[in-house]
């Protein structure tokens, strides 16, 4: 039994060759080879690859091993791989060899999410033991400590088997006898020493995996969070920290040079920064900590990606797969939805099927699986998007998922993830009235008096999409409506809301801004409203913006709920024309943050502002004020200017001259902050009806080049105005859009789409019409190909 194999895996410093120590004859034998390969050291994989040759004609058994886990670390050969080193450690003799592969072989399956794999390889290491020497007994407690992270991993059981691990690493570090094997002529220490640090290091992954509360059968007690602070320190835990400090410091060199423009040649430059083999070393261990670790090397990739420094969907679907893992829904949550909008779609596309094929169970499906499943909806073919949509309501019907182990999630959210997902996967197959019946299924057994899951009722049946049920359905909903006003309240009001329906009862005798909510509701929706009751609520509005200011001057900011000065735009669309003096003061204010204020201007923006002059000269000798206040708020604070909401909005009343505006315009774009860009290419969009010359189609085109997705969008609808209104300018136009057609992602080509389809100007030309035509066929997303197919038919030749 030959340790040094297990040391190559999970200590490959101290015995993989070295570039300053180079021996010609050791640096050749297999199990240096592997560790080189491990330890994800560039020129020790240099080494490897320079002492192999070809792998594809290698004929050594053992260096077939080495080239199978090379391949494994390979996003581009992992499959192969995988399976290459399957059958080597089916046919291997040494124990020693057979467990350390296994490791490597499992933590591939695991990237594969083939857990059936990783349970049948370390079963069978397991067999091979007899338990009858301290090597074996280390051997079993680095296998245990590998399944137990897989279990859980898979959503099974766990704890039991750390705390095996727990005893036998225990009794291994108070005494242990194990055969000596050859280093790295690096290392000036014993074998018996890398032994003991591997020990140890795998006593700290059961710690670091086990919940710290947990008390097992036997009622033994795993170290808490603060003893194992305070417990000696692995090295390998600081070489593993080192290795990832070292790619964070290659990460920030290069981007130093990129910002500074480093015109420098170097040759013989080393890999890009990246932070898979430290949490290669946290796998292979089985550590609690590998959840951060997957998280940080995820971030780093998609950082890469965003900064356009990678772009293997196979990378990015690893990375999505990671955080899935890390259980980091947040930032999933902004991953996918940012790969939705921009693309890559495959790598989006890949994750969710796979998600699709292995995790899709009431026992291991989590929070984090569904994120995926959603965004990649639109993707789906219609009979994956059914299956998908199946399983779901099976979660449902189950309580699924569950909360994953040391992370509590309330029953709500969890729900309202798994509603929000089947919502999405119900319009992609066609099954907005399945759904719609199994969520009144379960508000019939749910209980009425839960608030937070009223409004998690209420804004699925939103998401769900009204337009899509059938006739049948929404009769349902309708005899649905409870006669008592206290029943799921807010579920109520949004199938009201939906249908049509006004709020039976009598009027409110008091309007107050949660009564005057309804009211204005109602009024959106044209149906009437008592005008001695939009009275009251001008009185209230007015009440409510003064209150708000008065904080605002104190310092006190309240985030959430309703907002008094949207509620004044909407009045004021109404006909409430008494409410602009206390409107214009509440935007005039410099200590009202800008959050307060962007959902009045929004609102006011399309509307037929009746503003009389004496209004209008308001605006106009405050308009650079408005447009140039510093933002005072704490949270979502703009830093820049011009005030993107107000630039609008003031444009919109015919406050700006031309010049003004382009000037404003140009400030808003030459901004660095991406959100500033993204403002500035939306004020575009709006501004081009209104607008349509050279100047706002040159920025426009512009904006098409930026990097940030929305952006892109953003312009492209801009440019499809302009190009529909102008034919003079049409041509320049027209080869910018049809090239944003081609663009990865969802929402570029869609708003340039709806940019075309909307009606009125000229007619488009035969190659426009084409690029329709080829996304209608070819796009991932059926929303993209739908709307596509009905642009290109509806287009007129020229």
């Amino acid at each position: 039994m030959n340790l040094a194999w297990l040391a190559a895996v999970l200590r490959p410093e101290d015995i993989a060759p070295h570039m300053n120590f180079a021996d010609a004859d050791y640096d050749r034998q297999t199990v240096p080879m592997l560790a080189g390969t491990v330890s994800g050291d560039y020129y020790r994989n240099f080494s490897v690859r320079e002492n192999i040759g070809n792998p594809d004609k290698t004929d050594n058994k053992e260096l077939a091993a080495v080239t199978a886990v090379m391949r494994c670390f390979d996003s581009s050969t992992i499959q192969m791989g995988a399976r290459e080193l399957r059958r080597y450690i089916e046919k291997a003799n040494d124990i020693a060899s057979i467990c350390a592969l296994t490791l490597i072989a499992s933590a591939t399956f695991s990237e594969l999410e083939d857990f059936e794999a990783c349970d049948s390889l370390l079963a069978n290491a397991l067999s091979l033991l007899a338990l009858k020497s301290d090597s074996e007994r280390l051997l079993q407690a680095c296998l245990l400590q590998q399944e137990a992270l897989r279990r859980r991993d898979s959503g099974r059981s766990y704890v039991e088997i750390c705390e095996l691990v727990n005893d036998i690493t225990s009794s291994l570090l108070v005494k242990s006898t194990f055969p000596s094997f050859p280093l790295s002529p690096a290392v000036s220490w014993k074998s018996s020493e890398t032994l003991r640090t591997i020990t140890k290091t795998v006593q700290l992954a059961s710690w670091t995996l086990a919940p710290s509360d947990w008390i097992g059968p036997k009622s033994r007690r795993m170290p808490t969070p603060t003893e194992i602070i305070r417990s000696s320190r692995s090295e390998q835990s600081l070489l593993i920290s080192q290795k990832k400090s070292t790619e964070y410091g290659r990460y920030v060199e290069r981007k130093f040079d990129s910002l500074f423009r480093d015109r420098s040649i170097t040759f013989g430059t080393d890999t890009d920064p990246d932070l898979f083999y430290a949490n290669l070393s946290y796998e292979l261990y089985g550590s609690g900590y590998v959840f951060g670790s997957r998280k940080e090397a995820a971030l780093l990739r998609l950082t890469r990606s965003a900064e356009g420094h990678i772009f293997d969907p196979a990378v990015l679907s690893d990375a999505l797969r990671m955080l899935r893992y890390a259980n980091a829904d947040k930032t999933l949550e902004k991953a996918v939805e940012q790969l939705r909008i921009g693309g890559p779609l495959e790598a989006l596309s890949r994750d969710a099927r796979q998600t699709l094929a292995a995790r899709l169970r009431p026992a291991q499906i989590r929070t984090a699986d569904l994120h995926v499943v959603r965004a990649a909806s639109e993707l789906l073919s219609h009979p994956e998007a059914e299956r998908a949509f199946t399983a779901v309501l099976d979660l449902l019907e189950a309580g699924s998922p569950s909360n994953v182990p040391t992370r509590m999630t309330a029953y709500s959210s969890r729900l309202e993830t798994t509603l929000r997902t089947a919502a999405a996967l119900a319009s992609a197959a066609g099954k907005e009235d399945v759904l719609s019946e199994k969520i009144r299924q379960m508000l019939s057994t749910a209980t009425n008096d839960d608030e937070t899951l009223d409004h998690v009722f209420a804004r699925c049946i939103r998401n769900l999409g009204w337009s899509n049920l059938s006739t049948l359905e929404v009769r349902e909903w309708t005899r649905w409506l409870p006669s008592d006003t206290t029943s799921w309240p807010g579920v109520a009001t949004t199938i009201r809301s939906l249908a049509g329906i006004k709020a039976g009862g009598p009027e409110p005798a008091k309007v107050d801004l949660e009564s005057l909510a309804g009211l204005l509701g109602d009024a959106l929706q044209g149906r009437p409203v008592s005008e001695s009751l939009l009275l009251q609520g001008v009185s209230v509005v007015v009440a409510a913006l003064q209150d708000l200011r008065n904080a605002a001057r104190m310092g006190r900011f309240g985030y959430g709920g309703y907002e008094p000065a949207d509620f004044a735009a909407i009045l004021i669309r109404q006909g409430r024309h008494e409410l602009w003096p206390a409107l214009i003061e509440f935007f005039q204010d410099p200590s009202v943050p800008r959050s307060f204020k962007t959902p009045g201007y929004d609102r006011l923006l399309g509307a037929q502002l009746e503003l009389s002059d004496d209004y209008r000269q308001i605006l106009r000798s405050a308009a650079f004020q408005l447009v140039n206040a510093p933002d005072p708020g704490l949270i979502n604070k703009e830093n820049y200017a011009p005030y993107p909401a107000a630039l609008r909005f003031l444009d919109s009343v015919d406050i700006f001259a031309e010049g003004e505006l382009l000037s404003l315009l140009n400030r808003l774009c030459g901004i660095a902050d991406p959100e500033a860009r993204v403002e500035a290419a939306r004020s575009i969009a709006l501004m081009t009806r209104k607008w349509p010359t050279t100047w706002i189609l040159s920025l426009a085109i512009q904006l098409s080049y930026d990097s940030n997705s929305q952006s892109k969008a953003y312009a492209a609808s801009a440019i499809a105005d302009v190009a529909r209104s102008q034919r003079s300018l049409q041509n320049a136009a027209e080869s910018r859009l049809i090239e944003l057609l081609r663009s990865d992602g969802v929402l570029i080509p869609l708003l340039a789409i709806r940019g075309i389809a909307r009606e009125g100007g000229t007619a488009w030309s035969a190659d426009l019409r084409s690029a329709l035509d080829a996304l209608s066929q070819s796009h991932p997303s059926y929303r993209v190909r739908a709307e596509a197919e009905a642009a290109a038919r509806n287009s007129v030749g020229q």
